[in-house]
C-alpha cells in the first residue's frame, strides 16, 4: 500500500471511530431515562403532565370512607391535561368499569369506551377501589375523591373522553389501589401511544 492510500485508509478509519464513539454515547445518554412526577409528554396535541402522588390507607369516594386492603394501598396521582390545539379536542380518561383494559383485545365485546390512565405498582396493574353495586351506578359518570382528610379535585371518569377548549388546561387526581410496598406509577395509553410516570418511592 503506498503512502497516500495507507493515510487515506486510516483517516476513514479514525472518522468511524469517532462517529461510533458519538453513537455509543447517545446510545449510553438514553439508558436509564424514564418519565418522573413533572415530567411532561405530548400525546398529539394533549401535553400530559403528572404533577403529584401520594400513598394513603383510606380515601373517601362520594363522602364514602374506603379502607385499603390489608396487604395493599391507594396510589393517588394528580393529572394535568392541557390542549396545545387551535380547536376543542378530546383528552385522557378515566373508565371506572374498563378501569383495568387499556389496550382492546381480539375477539373481545367492550359495552364500555376502554380505559385511558391506570395506576400501577412496580409495573403491576393495579385496580379501582372495591364498590358496591349502589356506589357502582354513582361513579359510573364521575365521583368525588378525598383523601387524608382534604377533598380533592377529581380528574375527568365516566363513560367518554371528555373534550377541552383550545389552549385549556383540566388538572385532577385519580385513584388506584396496588400492593403494599410496590412503587406506585402512572399510565397513560391515549392516541396510540403509551407513557408512564415513576415515583421515587
Amino acid at each position: 500500500m503506498n503512502r497516500r492510500a495507507y493515510l487515506t485508509a486510516a483517516t476513514v478509519s479514525t472518522s468511524a471511530l469517532i462517529a461510533g464513539c458519538s453513537q455509543v454515547e447517545e446510545l449510553a445518554s438514553n439508558v436509564g431515562e424514564e418519565t418522573t412526577l413533572g415530567d411532561t409528554v405530548s400525546f398529539g396535541n394533549i401535553d400530559i403532565t403528572v404533577t403529584d402522588s401520594m400513598t394513603t390507607g383510606k380515601i373517601t369516594l362520594n363522602g364514602n370512607e374506603k379502607t385499603a386492603p390489608s396487604n395493599g394501598i391507594y396510589a393517588l396521582f394528580e393529572v394535568e391535561a392541557h390542549n396545545t390545539d387551535v380547536t376543542e379536542r378530546d383528552v385522557p380518561y378515566v373508565s371506572i368499569p374498563e378501569y383495568e383494559t387499556l389496550e382492546k383485545e381480539e375477539d373481545v365485546i367492550y359495552f364500555n369506551d376502554i380505559n385511558d390512565i391506570r395506576v400501577y405498582g412496580s409495573g403491576e396493574g393495579g385496580h379501582f377501589p372495591d364498590l358496591d353495586w349502589q356506589e357502582e351506578m354513582q361513579v359510573n359518570t364521575g365521583y368525588e375523591l378525598g383523601a387524608n382528610g382534604e377533598q380533592l379535585e377529581t380528574y375527568p371518569a365516566g363513560r367518554s373522553r371528555p373534550s377541552i377548549d383550545a389552549d385549556s388546561t383540566i388538572t385532577g387526581w385519580g385513584v388506584g389501589v396496588i400492593d403494599t410496598g410496590a412503587t406506585p406509577e402512572l399510565r397513560i395509553n391515549f392516541g396510540g401511544k403509551s407513557e408512564t410516570w415513576k415515583t421515587d418511592d
